[in-house]
């Protein structure tokens, strides 16, 4: 019902097997926006933020310096209690750092955009403290596409948020 969608048939969605995703595409599957939850952000809060040599080791398969990373984000010394969303935001900073458009992170939230080859990257993360998940809104799409794009990112994303 957006006035924003250019045509009827603009878009095609489809949802996850497990019911946790609902996504959309355009016909041509350059524009993707996706919505889901998970109760973890990455591989390292899978296996633990807590144990320094399992966030080591998957910064290495990442192929990521973790040195740098816990120096430019936590000033050279990672906290014994990691914050599960912080972390994530400051990782997603660190990968796309010189890619970056737009950043902000709150106390349930985090909003990154970033451009990558000839797309743009929008994630909105909010973290469900009472329940202990996330919901995320994803979307990506060409920087052809940006007028038409953000518009309906802007509308789709106010209406994002964890119903309690």
């Amino acid at each position: 019902n957006s006035k924003f969608i250019p045509t009827k048939n603009f878009f095609k969605g489809y949802r996850g097997l497990s019911g946790d995703l609902l996504s959309i595409e355009s016909k041509n599957k350059d524009i993707t926006i996706s919505a889901y939850g998970t109760y973890f952000l990455n591989s390292e809060e899978v296996n633990g933020l807590e144990d320094i040599e399992n966030i080591k080791e998957s910064f290495k398969k990442d192929n990521l310096d973790y040195n740098e990373f816990i120096k430019k984000y936590y000033n050279g010394n990672l906290p014994a209690k990691i914050d599960p969303l912080k972390f994530a935001y400051n990782k997603e900073l660190f990968i796309n750092s010189n890619k970056l458009a737009y950043n902000t992170i709150g106390k349930d939230f985090y909003v990154l955009s970033y451009i990558e080859g000839n797309k743009i990257h929008y994630k909105k993360v909010i973290f469900n403290k009472d329940k202990k998940y996330y919901v995320i809104f994803d979307a990506s799409y060409l920087e052809k596409d940006k007028k038409i794009i953000d518009s309906i990112v802007n509308e789709m994303v106010k209406s994002f948020k964890i119903i309690k």
